[in-house]
């Protein structure tokens, strides 16, 4: 068993289970049973019903005065559409509505400009209503927007499920309890918007991608799984490539050569196949451009970030040839090499994220925000008008997750950490990045776009936040003790706060549609 053990190693690379576990679970009596380990899934089982049943009170048509979202009302009748039998556009829905509103030219195409899986998860949930030849919209609401209060809670148990994995278990309740009161959760779950679900397949995809690279390469196929659920919901969930093909350039190039790393991809793509073949038949050729260009971004946006990832990638491929010419070459030896790169590429990133933090610190919309943040008596921007935040500044979504929620002011200590923590962290960081650059590139401000954010800055934030408690525990004096008092003051306050903004906004008929 031995002998088979070192074979492997050189071709699977760092398996790192037992140490990321061992390493979580250090402070947190890993041997003896403790009473949060033996009902930390009950616990958090608890707090999703919890949860669950506050989102469908957000959802209730009748406190909501029958009141939908464009996007709601599109969403709710291609699920009604697809349960009747017919086909997956919208043509039906600019016929009768272009007379009496401006509508956008896409629902005029023969093909929706989403794949289907969303509405397809809906029409599900309608078979579930009583049969009967019409519906009202408060039956159809009820239905829909249950896809989105479950996806929520999806997210819940998602990241307790990572953040107890590899962080322990006081950083798994915290974050769980985080994304419960969390406001961009909290309102796109609220709503029949594919927001939640995107970001569950997206999250889960992020899960099994970083098991595959760190514990079994046989992740890699649940992970193509889940990412094919995640493109067949929206296409940005192309997004978690550049998150995965940045991480296996830093720790696992030796990923590139093995075929389950393919298999990613081709499990994903048979699921996409459907999708794209029946985009080829009603398109021809112009299908590709169709799907990803025309119907999203637009080319100039997609231009944009396509030139920032190559930057990005191209970055990290050259730091890589510099250190093998550096080894080739004899003037270091491959082990000292390696050491020196990753404290410079690891303090080069945190000048980085420094650098933009002091210049966030400097613009006065930012500075606002976080002093309406601290206020107790401050709201943030809320309202049914859909320009309400069309003329916001394109730092526009750490500003507003600032604002409705303190405990967002972590995030920035976190961003500053995950550089020079452990592969999780960086993990998560990378996430972060990709997902923030496409989004403020993306220019379209509306919070729900960058839902797939949340779930990886919240558990660097909640892990950032066990991680000082730890350090202020080690000192047994004054200092330590006035520090953990400071820092537990602090903490109420601001959960008192987002509770507020929860209450406000979430509670209170104000969609903040964004």
């Amino acid at each position: 068993m031995s002998k088979r053990k070192h074979k492997s190693k050189k071709s699977d690379g760092p398996t790192v289970r037992r140490e990321l576990r061992a390493e979580a679970f250090t402070d947190e009596s890993a041997i003896k049973p403790t009473w949060y380990r033996t009902f930390s899934w009950p616990i958090v089982i608890v707090l999703c019903i919890i949860t669950f049943f506050m989102l469908v009170h957000g959802s209730n048509y009748e406190r909501r005065k029958g009141f939908l979202t464009f996007d709601e009302s599109i969403y709710m009748r291609l699920g009604f559409f697809l349960k009747q039998g017919e086909p997956y556009s919208t043509v039906k829905i600019y016929e009768e509505k272009k007379r009496s509103r401006a509508l956008p030219e896409y629902l005029n195409r023969p093909v929706f400009k989403h794949p289907p899986m969303y509405s397809w998860t809906i029409s599900m949930f309608y078979s579930m209503l009583e049969q009967k030849s019409t519906y009202k919209y408060e039956e159809l609401y009820a239905a829909a927007s249950k896809v989105s209060n479950l996806a929520g809670v999806m997210l819940i148990l998602l990241v307790f499920w990572f953040a107890k994995t590899y962080y322990g278990y006081s950083t798994g309740f915290l974050v769980a309890f985080l994304m419960a009161i969390d406001l961009n959760m909290t309102l796109s779950s609220q709503k029949v918007w594919m927001a939640s679900s995107l970001t569950m397949w997206m999250f889960a995809t992020l899960i099994f991608l970083y098991k595959a690279c760190e514990e079994h390469r046989g992740y890699f196929l649940a992970a193509g799984f889940t990412f094919g659920l995640a493109m067949l919901t929206k296409y940005t969930a192309v997004l978690v490539v550049p998150i995965l093909i940045t991480y296996l350039l830093i720790y696992h190039r030796d990923m590139f050569k093995r075929w389950e790393f393919y298999s990613f991809f081709a499990v994903a793509g048979l699921m996409f196949l459907p999708w794209a073949i029946h985009n080829m038949k009603v398109y021809g050729m112009d299908a590709f451009t169709m799907m990803i260009i025309r119907q999203t971004a637009g080319p100039e946006k997609m231009a944009r970030f396509a030139v920032l990832a190559a930057v990005v990638l191209a970055g990290v491929i050259g730091g890589i040839w510099f250190q093998r010419r550096r080894v080739s070459s004899g003037s270091v030896d491959e082990k000292s090499a390696a050491e020196f790169d990753s404290t410079v590429w690891r303090k080069g990133v945190v000048a980085a994220v420094g650098c933009f933090i002091a210049f966030l610190l400097l613009q006065k919309p930012f500075l606002t925000s976080i002093l309406a943040t601290l206020s107790w008596e401050s709201i943030p921007n809320a309202g049914w008008d859909m320009a309400i935040f069309k003329k916001e500044p394109w730092y526009f979504y750490l500003k507003q997750h600032v604002e409705y929620s303190p405990m967002y002011l972590f995030v920035f200590l976190a961003l500053l950490r995950a550089p020079l923590g452990k592969r999780q962290d960086v993990f998560l960081f990378t996430s972060c990045c990709w997902i923030l650059a496409f989004t403020i590139v993306w220019g379209n401000f509306q919070g729900r776009y960058a839902l797939s954010f949340v779930p990886p800055a919240l558990i660097l934030i909640a892990s950032t936040i066990t991680l000082i408690y730890k350090m202020l525990l080690r000192y047994r004096n004054n200092a330590g003790y006035i520090g953990l008092g400071v820092l537990s003051v602090m903490l109420f306050y601001f959960v008192l706060k987002a509770f507020k903004v929860y209450s406000a906004i979430a509670l209170n008929h104000n969609v903040a549609y964004f």
